[in-house]
């Protein structure tokens, strides 16, 4: 296993959330991340194994992260928020994204 691979660490994560192995997922996703991922779903992944985690858990921190990450454009980013919010009934917030 090579723990810098990118497209290895993709196919992991689909394959832990497929199995619901969301502590797993969010610790290999956060190394892409950390690899300095320019990917909005990196991000979004992220979020959404969190709260998967921890339905209590502050995910909206990885969408702030995806704000300062000058290879994003903010749009995308806000889309993919408003789409994380209203998976999780958060319609209201949504509708500001």
């Amino acid at each position: 296993m090579e723990p810098k691979n990118i497209d290895f660490l993709s196919t992991r994560s689909g394959f832990y959330f497929q199995n619901k192995q969301f502590e797993l997922g969010l610790t290999n996703i956060k190394t892409k991340i950390a690899l300095g991922s320019k990917n909005i779903m990196d991000y979004f992944d992220t979020a959404v194994f969190t709260k998967e985690a921890d339905a209590n858990a502050n995910s909206d921190v990885y969408f702030e992260q995806a704000y300062a990450n000058k290879g994003i454009q903010k749009f995308v980013t806000d889309v993919l928020f408003g789409k994380f919010f209203l998976k999780y009934g958060r319609f209201h917030e949504a509708l500001a994204k």
